[in-house]
């Protein structure tokens, strides 16, 4: 007779399994990582790993939405101790002018999760995408609707497309610094903050 297993001790072994998978992914890419790589590097069988994910496909999309967790977690932390909504802004922006971002481990987070976007492209995959999408989003174009109340946003400005704009240019210049060794990144991110944040006061690029 099969032993039963908590419902706590199925969490932490899909735990484990993540943990391990990131360093592995953050090594091999998405394309070329296997189940086989993911069983070595978890030091858990494959019929146990098989137990708890179907695929590396599965594996990767709960590491993705972890990092989605986390990430929104430290934001949220930064936020409370900011009230204005540009000064929010800014702070986003400041995160990623950090030098990690320019570190193999951070590129090569940003190279896997391009590659999982192309191999994720097909229309019944989508949706996991947009709920990611949305999460992010959302957290932006509440900043910007609180400023555009408070007036320190343009009354004019049509807070999601503002949004969906932050997030392109943040995906873009990462793209091309996780390809482009020529890419001034910093400097860039520094133009783009200074760009961005004239643009919402003004409501428009003119």
């Amino acid at each position: 007779m099969t032993p039963k297993v908590s419902e706590e001790y199925k969490e932490e072994k899909k735990k484990e399994i993540i943990q391990a998978a990131a360093t592995v992914f953050g090594s091999n890419g998405f394309y070329s990582t296997t189940m086989d790589d993911l069983v070595k590097a978890s030091g858990i069988s494959k019929g146990a790993i098989y137990h708890y994910f179907k695929s590396k496909e599965e594996v990767y999309e709960h590491m993705l939405q972890q990092q989605v967790e986390q990430t929104i977690q430290v934001l949220t932390d930064k936020f409370s101790h900011v009230h204005s909504s540009i000064e929010k802004i800014a702070v986003l922006f400041d995160l990623y002018t950090s030098n990690e971002w320019l570190k193999e481990p951070k590129l090569n987070s940003v190279r896997n999760q391009l590659e999982h976007w192309i191999a994720g492209s097909r229309e019944e995959e989508r949706a996991k995408f947009e709920r990611h999408s949305k999460i992010f989003h959302d957290l932006i174009n509440s900043i910007l609707e609180e400023g555009r109340d408070s007036g320190e946003v343009s009354r004019k400005l049509n807070t999601s497309h503002a949004a969906k704009l932050f997030w392109s240019m943040i995906d873009g210049m990462l793209l091309h610094a996780s390809v482009l060794p020529s890419f001034s990144y910093l400097q860039i991110v520094k133009t783009a903050k200074e760009m961005y944040i004239s643009f919402l006061q003004k409501g428009n690029l003119g």
